[in-house]
């Protein structure tokens, strides 16, 4: 498709073309991805759209986390805010509109992985936009978001609801070295925070599990909270295939010793999409259990690792009990 050409988007590219500009002239490419799409015009080139949009978001994300150098402070100046977060709304759009279509065929149930991956990079979006743009510039992200979010839902869990063993963590190949997204690592950062608060506990330097509890996450924090109705009120396999898609990132914690990722990540699941506390869970987790109990055996062996300090371990016996408690009630 001659649509899909290479750009290039090298910080000395997109400085010297014009940040806003080069965001408006990618936004133009995308929704004529989509009207091509409406007219069966792609069937050739489905891969290479989800690729392209997936790279743009990659883009989107990476000036987003790091503002142009040359600029005063951490955001970037109010007019580009302005233009940005004009172009990122209807190029958000585009993007959710493509991934809707890609959901909704079965033809195209070989690019599930990809989908997942693009879900993935629009949710980096959500961690980003605020602390980058500010409250200002990006009150319109809940409401334009909203609409789409079960199609992200669906895109994250996707392998989990059509694997034939659901009660397995799925391991893909194209998984293998991937780095962990910041919108997990900002999510399990969160239900850290939480925990912290929970315990009343007064933390009085900044550290890495309060740092996002003040400010800048307002707006991830209400689409995570969009997110957890969502599953709360859906059909439960699609809320075990949620959950299995965290645990399978808790691999990614326990493997660079990251137990905070590990404890914040189970208290999520155990907390916000299972519906569990004090102890008890009141619905049947049974689909998740033989993925529990793999990441069980993970936890297992890290504890005996010399290499984890004891607020690691303290962490992790924390999480490790969240886990065996649910695992208990299918015994």
């Amino acid at each position: 498709m001659s649509l899909l050409v290479e750009l290039d988007v090298t910080p000395t590219a997109s400085d010297s073309m014009g940040r806003p500009n080069l965001l408006k002239m990618v936004t133009t490419i995308l929704k004529s991805i989509l009207d091509a799409a409406a007219l069966r015009l792609i069937s050739h080139s489905q891969k290479r759209c989800l690729l392209f949009a997936s790279a743009y978001i990659k883009y989107v994300n990476s000036i987003l986390h790091t503002p142009n150098q040359h600029h005063s402070n951490s955001r970037m100046k109010l007019g580009d805010s302005k233009l940005t977060s004009l172009y990122l709304k209807s190029s958000f759009s585009y993007v959710a509109k493509l991934l809707n279509w890609f959901l909704t065929d079965p033809h195209l149930s070989h690019l599930l992985v990809a989908a997942s991956y693009l879900a993935s990079d629009l949710l980096d979006l959500f961690s980003f936009l605020e602390p980058s743009l500010g409250s200002r510039h990006t009150s319109w992200f809940a409401p334009t978001a909203k609409p789409w979010l079960p199609d992200l839902i669906l895109a994250l869990g996707s392998r989990w609801i059509k694997d034939e063993e659901p009660d397995k963590l799925v391991h893909e190949e194209a998984d293998k070295g991937r780095e962990c997204p910041m919108w997990i690592q900002t999510l399990a950062s969160l239900e850290l925070a939480e925990i912290d608060l929970l315990n009343n506990q007064e933390v009085k330097e900044e550290s890495e599990s309060s740092s996002f509890s003040s400010g800048g996450h307002s707006l991830f924090k209400k689409l995570v909270g969009m997110v957890v109705e969502l599953l709360r009120k859906g059909d439960p396999k699609i809320r075990w295939a949620i959950g299995a898609f965290f645990m399978s990132w808790l691999e990614c914690g326990l493997a660079r010793k990251d137990c905070g990722l590990v404890l914040g990540l189970v208290r999520f699941v155990y907390v916000k999409v299972m519906g569990c506390g004090d102890g008890c869970c009141v619905e049947d987790h049974g689909m998740m259990v033989g993925c529990m109990k793999e990441i069980l055996s993970i936890i297992d062996e890290a504890l005996q690792d010399s290499g984890v300090g004891q607020e690691g371990k303290k962490k992790l016996q924390t999480a490790n009990a969240m886990l065996e408690s649910v695992c208990m009630l299918h015994a």
